[in-house]
């Protein structure tokens, strides 16, 4: 495990992704065992995030991962790896990310009333449903700012994070959550 990826922990602490997918090779009952909350959802076998096994910027089953955490890169390490960014400017950024979703968790979760426990995209969720219902002056008067920031983090996430090619991440802005690393 790279310093960037126990600076960050933005894959694994429910940041950018709601839910992880497993497979029988990664051994669900031990993962059960070991405090995953797994689901089936859409026919495919996952666990919540964040992250039972994520804490201080390590995880504790990092030899056993499961094989999607096994094979995830975010489009930051890539970059780093490939020397396309400095190790200075990389945990710059990542301290700017966990700047703003740390700005912003507390915003979201007073807004729909949600609890600590929810990733991040599910609180996101929430708060687009009851933002697209209210009139656009409400919203506007009341809540501008908080829109604002989930923007801009929600921008950093998409720019710097999600694994894309990182020839092909400069110019998309795809918004969309994807499912788990």
């Amino acid at each position: 495990m790279t310093s960037l990826c126990i600076d960050c922990g933005l894959c694994c602490d429910g940041t950018m992704y709601s839910t992880v997918e497993i497979n029988e090779a990664d051994r669900p009952a031990r993962l059960q065992k070991k405090g995953f909350n797994l689901l089936l959802q859409d026919g495919k076998s996952v666990f919540e995030q964040p992250c039972t096994a994520f804490g201080s910027g390590c995880c504790s089953i990092y030899a056993q991962r499961p094989a999607m955490c096994r094979a995830y890169r975010c489009a930051l390490l890539r970059k780093h790896d490939a020397n396309e960014i400095s190790t200075d400017e990389a945990k710059a950024l990542i301290a700017r990310t966990i700047a703003m979703r740390d700005r912003v968790r507390p915003a979201l979760e007073q807004f729909t009333g949600a609890e600590g426990s929810l990733s991040l995209p599910k609180l996101l969720k929430i708060f687009e449903d009851a933002f697209a219902s209210m009139e656009i002056a409400t919203r506007q008067r009341l809540h501008g700012e908080l829109l604002l920031d989930v923007v801009e983090l929600r921008l950093l996430l998409s720019r710097h994070f999600e694994p894309r090619d990182t020839k092909l991440e400069k110019s998309s802005l795809d918004m969309d959550a994807p499912s788990g690393p």
